[in-house]
């Protein structure tokens, strides 16, 4: 494009010859229809500083540093009319104290604590790779965080783990997987001369637990009674529910029985199948179990 004349460089009023020089100029550049025109890159360097626009919202500018190599930056950078400001760089794959684009890298630099926030004000967060199909999303949806559109693969070595809150954010959903809980506790037996003690493990995986004792637990009894209490109300079944266990009674072989677990978490040891009580006497006791309940 030509140079033109401007009174604002030559700090006075333009001559009639240069008046008509910049005509004459303008008409050789402007582009007619049919024509070819060619274009070329335009570099920026410093500061550009574009004008608000009518209602005076934004007002922006591009900037460059002097840095050169790995330290280079251009950056944008806006402020609106109420005072809030915006940045977002070009950087250098060497910079490391702002955050920006990385030049001919793949990734995103947040150069500060609070990390990158992605924000859409109506409308989903869509991530895609390999190409434009969708793979991942944060859905704008209520109630609804990220939504995996394909496989989710947790096989890397560093991957493989879940992890759920430690008070259960239970769902109503019957598709929703909402906890998963691994531990052990101490249950202490009653209805003995002595008040003995055994380690309890469970796992629960959504609504249901598996309860086991690896080693027995027994005493001489005193009491038709057994019972043992120490359960986390975590692993408690909303209503009483029986388990397959063998036991002891009065010093006799094991047999065959059933354990009640309650609402409370008190595991109520029968003496027989059919719901017998223990004799007051004799050593009594119940051996090593793996069993399985709903906590619904």
């Amino acid at each position: 494009m030509s140079a033109l004349n401007l009174p604002s460089v030559l700090s006075r009023p333009l001559t009639n010859a240069e008046f008509e020089l910049n005509f004459t100029r303008l008409n050789a550049d402007k582009y007619e229809a049919g024509a070819s025109p060619t274009f070329v890159a335009i570099g920026i360097s410093g500061a550009y500083s574009a004008t608000a626009n009518s209602a005076g919202t934004y007002y922006g500018a591009v900037v460059t540093n002097s840095n050169a190599g790995a330290a280079a930056v251009t950056a944008y950078r806006a402020i609106n009319d109420g005072g809030a400001a915006f940045e977002f760089g070009m950087l250098s794959s060497g910079y490391t104290t702002a955050g920006g684009l990385i030049a001919n890298a793949a990734y995103l630099l947040a150069g500060n604590a609070a990390g990158i926030a992605m924000v859409a004000n109506a409308g989903p967060i869509v991530f895609c790779a390999g190409g434009t199909a969708e793979k991942f999303r944060v859905s704008s949806v209520s109630g609804v965080g990220a939504v995996c559109t394909g496989l989710l693969d947790l096989s890397p070595a560093t991957s493989g783990r879940i992890k759920f809150p430690a008070t259960q954010n239970a769902s109503a959903d019957a598709d929703t997987l909402d906890d998963y809980r691994e531990g052990t506790y101490t249950g202490t037996a009653t209805g003995m001369t002595t008040s003995p003690t055994q380690t309890f493990k469970f796992v629960k995986t959504g609504a249901v637990v598996t309860l086991e004792m690896q080693s027995g637990l027994g005493g001489t009894s005193n009491s038709t009674a057994f019972t043992v209490t120490g359960m986390p109300a975590a692993i408690r079944p909303a209503t009483s529910k029986r388990i397959p266990v063998r036991v002891q009674d009065n010093g006799g072989p094991y047999v065959a029985s059933s354990i009640s677990v309650d609402s409370a978490g008190v595991l109520t040891i029968f003496a027989t199948a059919n719901d017998g009580a223990f004799t007051a006497a004799g050593s009594k006791g119940l051996a090593d179990f793996s069993a399985s309940y709903s906590v619904l």
